[in-house]
């Protein structure tokens, strides 16, 4: 074998090695927290896919007090290059004062991360100034209200295109306007047979024929109301139909979150994404 061969050789298993040890994902967040005895408070932890492929991570939390950790979501499905923000809760004790090591663990099949951090608990009666990222009210990722209106213009956009091919169809098979010749009418005259009189005096008891009045074409009233109706009803059920199938294939979670109470409303995906 020569020379550059190998060196290809080992080019190629030390590529193959590298991507293969390579990190499926990253997280972020605060180290440190300070606060006072049973004085909640909240934090955000910043997640990110930085492998090719669909990753499943799950966040539990570590340290010598999880219980007073809570995370939300605890679990992410993320997309290649995909980033997600996740909320983390921190109860303290109200009898335990001092400073703890707490954190999360992050696991992706093989791949596990720590994300180590610290909490300094005070006795005191109001919290303490801490550097943690602000709560933010609500967080939602833009990527699926995209989804959503893409999918209701799409249904609207459709149901405008038919009714006005309906429109286009129902001017077009109407009949052609009728030239002059066409619309003359004619009246129709019964047909009498005449008979012979018999008698000079029958002729003044003789029935004379009546005319027959041509029938008048009946145009018929269009129903606005109904088609109106039709349309808010087709209108209502595509937004439905888009509601639907945006939560089917929508890849993450929405929070919602409320910074007064602490408290969050996580709305999952379905079980095709897996969240």
């Amino acid at each position: 074998m020569s020379i550059p061969r190998i060196f290809l050789f080992f080019i190629v298993i030390s590529l193959l090695s590298t991507s293969a040890f390579a990190e499926e994902f990253t997280a972020s967040g605060s180290a440190l927290f300070k606060t006072c005895t049973c004085e909640p408070i909240q934090a955000w932890v910043t997640v990110q896919n930085t492998d090719f492929s669909i990753n499943q991570i799950s966040i539990t939390p570590t340290g010598k007090y999880p219980s007073w950790v809570t995370v939300t979501p605890d679990r992410l499905i993320l997309l290649p290059g995909e980033t997600q923000t996740i909320s983390q809760f921190i109860h303290p004790d109200c009898s335990k004062a001092g400073i703890y090591d707490i954190g999360l663990k992050l696991e992706s099949g093989d791949n596990v991360k720590y994300l180590k951090q610290q909490i300094s608990v005070d006795a005191c009666t109001s919290p303490s100034q801490n550097n943690t990222v602000p709560p933010t009210n609500i967080k939602v990722n833009n990527g699926l209200l995209m989804q959503f209106l893409l999918f209701t213009s799409v249904g609207l956009t459709i149901i405008f295109v038919l009714v006005l091919l309906a429109i286009i169809f129902k001017a077009s098979s109407k009949e052609s306007p009728k030239t002059e010749e066409t619309t003359k009418k004619v009246e129709v005259m019964p047909i009498v047979v005449q008979r012979k009189l018999r008698y000079p005096w029958e002729k003044y008891f003789k029935r004379k024929p009546g005319k027959i009045k041509p029938s008048e074409p009946v145009q018929k009233e269009i129903n606005w109301l109904k088609i109106a109706m039709f349309v808010v009803f087709i209108i209502i059920a595509i937004v439905i139909v888009s509601a639907i199938l945006w939560f089917m294939f929508q890849p993450t979670s929405v929070i919602a979150g409320n910074g007064t109470n602490k408290t969050v409303y996580v709305l999952n995906a379905s079980k095709i994404t897996g969240i």
